[in-house]
């Protein structure tokens, strides 16, 4: 007999709940260059802990205190209690940092109430998505990683002390809209990132800002619309004046590279285009057409002939009508973008428990439908079995009687 033996999967341990609350206080800058934003913001991270139940009021030792090295200890006290070790993943310089804790007791018998917080004045890297630009959204984020395993990072219920943007102090109004709302965004980690193959929870806390494109409109985007269609006034001058018709084409090919140049140095070296330069290259593209146009009538039509008038009222019509697909565009993208900020932010307005708990019922209920669909199709099935076997006995017995 070969003796087989049993090997007992162990339970994965249950994890600790870490409820993280974010306050940014001031949005200072938006960095399209460097791909940073610089903000002031506060982080509050509140867990129960059962190792600190009997240390409810003790006065925390901040010199020997650090987040990071997923460890706090107490004044007179060198034993090593236990945090989650939570760090910032797109931190990229930090200017200046304090952090204070405090344990109070807990609603749970056996357990205290730990509150950890942290203030930064920081650069967060983030990649902004300038396709739309200048009619764009972005959300710039803060993203928390766990450090350990068994920690399951969620976001604060306390509907009193509420995470959100201080809006009134926001240097840029006239610049950006900034939301007074933040979204969390729970994701988990790649498991190459860890040595050991493990998932770690992911929080990644996100705020809305929407940009005021009437500087561009009114400083670009306009005064190219008008150079462009005066670049067509060189196909009406006199055909004698061959070098004008040339020289009016470029000037204003010179004053559009002026503008271009304004456009690139407060836009980074990206290869994606984006609307405004769509609009620079239709411009770009009109007025070599125009010269073109002038070039060729000048050498091939008579010097009696309407060729110019009718040259000068098509490039006309065609800028024209370049530019209604383009101002429909842009008119979708300004009515989709408020539909979506609007229900993204009208979600935020169900708190993190109720969407859980309202995903869990939507699951629930699927299960339910599952299995009373397989229950019905197994008693379709059972149905249809016995009924094979009636016929069946009622075969054999007249077969039975026959003989």
């Amino acid at each position: 007999r070969r003796k087989t033996a049993l090997t007992v999967m162990a339970a994965p341990p249950e994890k600790e709940i870490v409820r993280v609350r974010c306050v940014v206080h001031q949005l200072l800058e938006c960095d399209y260059k460097r791909g940073i934003v610089q903000a002031d913001f506060q982080l509050e991270y509140t867990w129960e802990s059962s190792a600190l139940h009997d240390k409810v009021g003790a006065a925390p030792n901040l010199e020997r205190a650090c987040m990071a090295r997923d460890c706090m200890f107490l004044v007179g006290d060198d034993t090593r209690y236990p945090t989650p070790a939570l760090r910032l993943r797109n931190l990229a310089q930090v200017h200046s940092h304090e952090e204070w804790f405090s344990i109070k007791a807990s609603s749970t018998p056996g357990m205290s109430l730990v509150s950890w917080k942290e203030r930064y004045l920081a650069d967060l890297a983030f990649r902004f998505d300038l396709a739309d630009f200048p009619f764009d959204i972005q959300n710039p984020e803060i993203v928390l990683v766990a450090g350990k395993e068994n920690y399951e990072l969620q976001p604060s219920v306390d509907h009193e002390r509420r995470s959100g943007v201080m809006v009134r102090e926001f240097r840029r109004k006239e610049e950006y809209h900034l939301s007074r709302k933040i979204v969390f965004a729970l994701h988990k980690t790649d498991p190459l990132e860890s040595g050991s193959n493990l998932i770690y929870d992911v929080l990644k806390l996100q705020m809305c800002i929407r940009r005021r494109p009437m500087y561009w409109f009114w400083r670009i985007l306009l005064p190219i619309f008008f150079i462009t269609a005066a670049s067509f006034t060189g196909l009406i001058s006199e055909r004698a004046a061959y070098v004008d018709r040339i020289m009016i084409a470029l000037t204003m090919l010179l004053s559009i590279l002026a503008v271009k140049f304004i456009i690139v140095d407060k836009l980074p070296a990206d290869s994606t285009l984006t609307l405004l330069d769509r609009f620079v290259l239709q411009a770009f593209y009109m007025i070599v057409i125009a010269t073109c146009i002038s070039v060729g009538i000048g050498a091939f039509c008579d010097q009696g002939s309407q060729q110019d008038l009718l040259a000068f009222v098509i490039c006309i019509a065609i800028w024209t009508a370049v530019q209604v697909p383009w101002v429909g565009y842009v008119v979708g993208l300004r009515l989709v973008q408020s539909r979506r900020t609007a229900l993204f932010w009208h979600a935020v307005g169900f708190s993190f428990e109720d969407r859980r708990r309202k995903g869990g019922e939507g699951a629930r209920r699927r299960e339910e439908e599952k299995t009373t669909t397989t229950t019905k199709k197994k008693n379709k099935s059972e149905k249809k079995a016995r009924k094979e076997r009636k016929k069946r006995k009622s075969r054999t017995k007249e077969r039975k009687e026959k003989i």
